[in-house]
């Protein structure tokens, strides 16, 4: 039975992982550090529900593990972490967002480049509904042409779902991010922003980002087939969103063999995203997710923090 660390119980992923993890006999939470906004309360309330063990010293909680998920909501913590657990020769598992600027993705390859085992990130990219429609292309020898999604909530915490997902299924690199436009979600004056992005195989997609609006990206995924039925609409189902993300963390620890995504691919999707905020900068123009000018932007972590956890509070 492996045994998980828990970083912060910050966000909603600690509680769905445990209670997903107890129903088998691969992994279990057994430890649990806290430095983020979560009280006491809410800590002791989950060491006691799934039988972790509390502890204040972040370097001895990861002596008693396999591997630590780093919770925290705040990504400009995440590098911190990941540093404790490279110290000591240990795996660990990064929520999404990795981190939010380009000096900290080039710092998080380096450490890739010399053996660190970091792992993550988004569950869509794993999930059923994008391995299923992988085997159908698959089967019918074609590929993407164009995806269409929708994500909802914010452009970075949950837009790198979608963002996830879309590459995941193109199966390469992409090489550009351009904003579109925006339009009016509802009276309140939430908007919906739309980003075309495009990939190294000649395909492309577009993305739209409702702010405020949950939405659990609604795909169509238009394949170069002439046949009709192949292509590929879907919507993916929360009841078994992590099971392909929790799979390839356990196989991870348990091979050493990273079975889920490169850090390459990782840095990539955020590249995107913040390609796509350059571009929107300047009036819609296309960026190259290699542009220097990725380092004008940044998304901040202690600023999300702190309406999360406001957020979080109220309920």
């Amino acid at each position: 039975m492996l045994k998980f660390g828990s970083v912060t119980i910050d966000v909603s992923h600690p509680k769905t992982f445990a209670k997903i993890l107890s129903a088998g006999d691969r992994a279990r939470y057994t430890a649990v550090f806290n430095d983020g906004f979560r009280s006491k309360e809410d800590v002791c309330a989950y060491a006691e529900t799934y039988g972790a063990k509390i502890y204040d010293d972040l370097d001895e909680m990861i002596d008693n593990v396999d591997l630590g998920l780093v919770h925290s909501c705040n990504w400009d913590k995440h590098l911190d972490y990941i540093m404790h657990f490279v110290r000591r020769g240990k795996p660990v598992f990064v929520d999404k967002p990795l981190v939010g600027n380009l000096r900290d993705c080039e710092k998080l390859l380096e450490l890739s480049k010399n053996g660190a085992r970091i792992l993550g990130t988004s569950a869509m990219r794993f999930c059923l509904e994008v391995t299923e429609a992988k085997k159908k292309m698959a089967e019918k020898g074609c590929r993407p042409l164009h995806i269409a999604t929708t994500i909802g909530v914010d452009e970075f915490n949950y837009a790198i779902h979608g963002i996830e997902m879309i590459s995941g299924l193109m199966e390469c690199r992409p090489i550009s991010c351009r904003y579109i436009g925006t339009s009016q979600v509802s009276g309140k004056g939430e908007k919906c922003e739309t980003y075309y992005i495009k990939y190294e195989n000649g395909a492309s997609a577009t993305c739209h980002m409702a702010e405020k609006k949950y939405v659990l990206s609604n795909t169509i995924v238009m394949t170069n087939c002439e046949e009709g039925e192949s292509d590929v609409v879907f919507i993916p189902a929360i009841e078994t969103l992590y099971d392909g993300l929790l799979d390839g963390i356990c196989k991870s620890v348990e091979t050493g063999e990273n079975a889920l995504s490169t850090m390459e691919e990782m840095i990539d999707s955020i590249k995107v995203l913040l390609a796509g905020r350059v571009s929107r900068n300047r009036a819609g123009e296309e960026i190259s997710i290699d542009c220097p000018c990725l380092y004008e932007v940044s998304f901040d972590g202690n600023k999300f923090e702190r309406a999360y956890s406001a957020a979080a509070m109220k309920k």
